[in-house]
């Protein structure tokens, strides 16, 4: 039984191999080996089941409401995302507000724009791989298990292309910042060695970021920068039942299309030879969304029951101040520091047209990194060895619990006049839910300029 289109991508190049398990499993198996249904005889088992499918109405225990970090929209790893993260801002503890790693920066601090080459160009990709423990109907429903899920994504993240002329910056932009995807989980009751009830959940999606960035050099030491955004993207949730006895099958798709436009700003000052410092903003605003809702009880011989619903759901994202040092200690070491704001207070989830409660905290977000770069000559040719090592501080949101990551981040790159090379990485442990969730990114950059 098909639950979700696991191969429509729309173009994103993501590896999904623990989804085409779940699609292409046989009927009737464990889907995901860590989940299971709570020990029970089996008839007493499907008899609960059959009892919560005949009463949906009824009001849903408050365990089932708080999904701590991975509320259904939340992207994967962390709330708290502004921008993408090319290989040098990875490695360099995330920082990338007061320093131009590559034209990236039109989407955080477009000011940045002015400080590039005549001519820039770029191409990103990451690998990423984070640890869930309650999602979904994943330890907050029907499925229980006692260790995480760890879901694993490889993809094109960030392209773009940027002229600077006379001290003005333009830059054209596209990233994947956001991922909604979930590990597929499900479970089969079995009776005598043969199934009677099987459950299975399924989610993906993601945001894609169009940007437009224009800068300008004020002052040989002060510029400004503006970006437009366009967002598009989808996510997807399904669910299925069926009963194998009777032959009942019962379906619930829900599939949201966004839509949206916000800007971010900033403004970067050379305060010292040795000292730049910045400031960033992104302007709060409304995450729209058209939703289809499908929802299908199929009892053969006859009977087919199908609703479905149209409405909008609409997110307000919140307002993201930022501020950022960068300072060379000597010429070969370079130091930086982001500190960013995120009005999460202000977060409001309208689904399907009922307001769901989110009770989402203000948070401020640390990075740190430091650089070191080598000069060598190689083919006659002038090269440099940038190493980096960072760290960073990210508390989540959420308002029940008091978690943050921490992240270790490392890299190292290859930079020439005409071209760069760069892959950079990060090691995260959530501290506080209690779930000991880890993350990993890894991202490989390269660049060519003139």
């Amino acid at each position: 039984m098909h639950i979700m289109n696991f191969t429509d991508t729309l173009d994103k190049n993501t590896s999904r191999n623990q989804h085409r398990h779940a699609a292409n499993a046989p009927p009737y198996r464990l889907i995901h080996p860590k989940v299971r249904i709570p020990s029970l005889p089996a008839c007493l088992t499907l008899m609960l089941f059959l009892l919560f499918i005949l009463f949906p109405a009824a009001p849903p225990a408050h365990a089932q409401l708080i999904l701590g970090q991975y509320q259904d929209e939340a992207p994967l790893r962390t709330w708290n995302l502004f921008g993408p993260l090319t290989a040098s801002q990875t490695a360099m503890g995330g920082t990338r507000y007061a320093r131009a790693f590559d034209l990236s920066a039109s989407q955080t601090n477009a000011s940045l724009l002015s400080r590039l080459p005549k001519f820039t160009a770029v191409l990103s990709g990451s690998y990423v791989r984070a640890e869930l423990f309650k999602y979904g109907p994943v330890n907050t429903g029907i499925l229980f298990g006692d260790k995480n899920i760890a879901v694993d994504s490889t993809l094109l993240d960030f392209g773009g292309v940027a002229v600077n002329y006379k001290g003005w910056g333009l830059a054209f932009t596209v990233s994947i910042n956001e991922l909604f995807e979930r590990p597929p989980s499900g479970a089969s009751i079995l009776e005598m060695g043969y199934p009677v009830y099987t459950f299975a959940f399924a989610q993906d999606g993601y945001i894609r970021t169009y940007n437009l960035g224009l800068a300008r050099q004020i002052t040989p030491r002060l510029s400004v920068g503006i970006g437009l955004n366009h967002e598009s993207g989808w996510l997807e949730r399904a669910t299925m039942e069926e009963m194998i006895y009777s032959g009942i099958t019962i379906e619930d798709t829900k599939r949201l299309d966004f839509k949206s436009y916000f800007l971010n700003a900033g403004i970067t000052f050379d305060a010292t030879d040795t000292i730049t410092l910045a400031a960033v903003v992104r302007t709060p605003y409304t995450r729209k969304a058209d939703g289809a809702s499908s929802i299908s009880n199929s009892t053969p011989p006859l009977t087919d029951i199908r609703t479905e619903v149209e409405a909008e759901s609409t997110y307000k994202q919140p307002l993201i101040i930022g501020v950022g040092a960068d300072i060379a200690l000597t010429e070969k070491f370079h130091w930086a520091a982001d500190a960013s704001f995120f009005n999460w207070a202000s977060y409001q989830a309208i689904y399907f047209g009922e307001e769901r409660d989110r009770c989402l905290k203000n948070v401020v977000t640390l990075h740190t990194g430091l650089e070191y770069a080598e000069a060598f000559k190689m083919f006659n040719q002038d090269f440099r060895l940038p190493l980096w090592l960072g760290f960073a501080y990210d508390p989540q949101p959420v308002g029940c619990v008091d978690s943050y990551y921490t992240y270790v981040t490392g890299g190292l790159g290859l930079r020439h006049h005409y071209f760069h090379l760069e892959v950079g990485g990060m090691l995260g442990w959530e501290h506080g839910a209690g779930d000991d969730l880890k993350v990993y990114r890894v991202a490989a950059t390269a660049g060519f300029r003139y």
